[in-house]
């Protein structure tokens, strides 16, 4: 997930994250946890394994404050991630305190719920794919030049779509946030709303995904060249800028959600009107995390 810039509630969250996190393991040694029950658990397992299974687990899995990817993606692409590091510090210590992997993962359950958040989003005017009466919506904020979104599109959006937009379960919203640091990023959400103009959004936001480091205005008229549209009036449309004062309303969205980086979701049961209240999720999270949520939804 990209992310747009630190901010101090991230910090804030952080510090409500780890005070959490001290509090619960206070209440766990003082509440009914005697020294020797712990002790007699340490000896009959392999802590140090147990610690390295449970560190493997939360890397895959944790979601930096800092820049929105799991620990792992961070290490992969050179990124620092001082909450994650924080994370495995207290796994350790649990460890060390005779702690077996489901418990610490137990306690990282705790963790990641204490994280997760709601947000509300209006959406007028915005772009959606589905029914109108889906009993679920789910809110896609996305960047064109984000890896991470056109990760989410390959592995995960064609599952999502497939069983939950094409079968009528959801009503899926696309919200442009091109990220200041991503040169291209808003023309390329531009050249989004001219295909969507000959009913191919979708098309166009794969060529996009599928060139992320070519998304030149050029470059852009020939993916709509190559997917079948108009090129005239594709052409005319980027020239003359249509679209910019679009673009811009999603990222006035996106802030007034306080969604600031990509690729973010919200994901909520479909209420009247256009106004949507529901829990965030951030990162190219695998599909079950996704498919988890919306049938939680459809259970309801």
């Amino acid at each position: 997930m990209a992310t747009a810039e630190k901010n101090s509630g991230e910090k804030k969250m952080s510090r409500r994250i780890i005070g959490a996190i001290v509090i619960m393991m206070a209440g766990a040694f003082v509440c009914g946890c005697s020294s020797k029950i712990e002790a007699t658990e340490a000896a009959a397992l392999k802590p140090a394994a147990d610690f390295q299974d449970a560190v493997k687990l939360i890397k895959e899995s944790y979601v930096c404050l800092e820049s929105g990817v799991t620990i792992k993606e961070a290490e992969e692409e050179g990124e620092t991630c001082k909450s994650g590091e924080r994370v495995i510090e207290i796994a350790e210590s649990l460890s060390k305190s005779g702690w077996n992997k489901e418990k610490i993962m137990s306690m990282f359950d705790l963790m990641v719920r204490a994280r997760s958040s709601r947000a509300t989003v209006d959406t007028m005017g915005l772009v959606m794919f589905g029914k109108a009466d889906a009993p679920v919506t789910m809110i896609e904020f996305t960047d064109m030049q984000c890896p991470y979104c056109g990760r989410y599109n390959k592995t995960t959006f064609p599952t999502i779509k497939k069983n939950y937009i094409d079968t009528g379960k959801v009503k899926y919203f696309h919200v442009n946030l091109p990220l200041g640091f991503h040169p291209q990023a808003f023309r390329a959400a531009e050249s989004l709303y001219c295909a969507a103009d000959q009913n191919k959004l979708l098309e166009m936001r794969d060529e996009n995904y599928d060139n992320q480091k070519a998304l030149d205005v050029d470059s852009l008229k020939r993916m709509a060249a190559k997917i079948g549209l108009d090129t005239g009036a594709f052409n005319k449309c980027m020239d003359e800028k249509k679209y910019e004062n679009r673009v811009n309303e999603d990222m006035k969205k996106a802030q007034a959600a306080g969604v600031g980086g990509t690729p973010g979701f919200v994901i909520a049961r479909s209420a009247a009107g256009t106004i949507v209240k529901g829990k965030t999720i951030s990162g190219a999270q695998p599909t079950e995390v996704f498919a988890g949520e919306i049938e939680g939804l459809l259970s309801k």
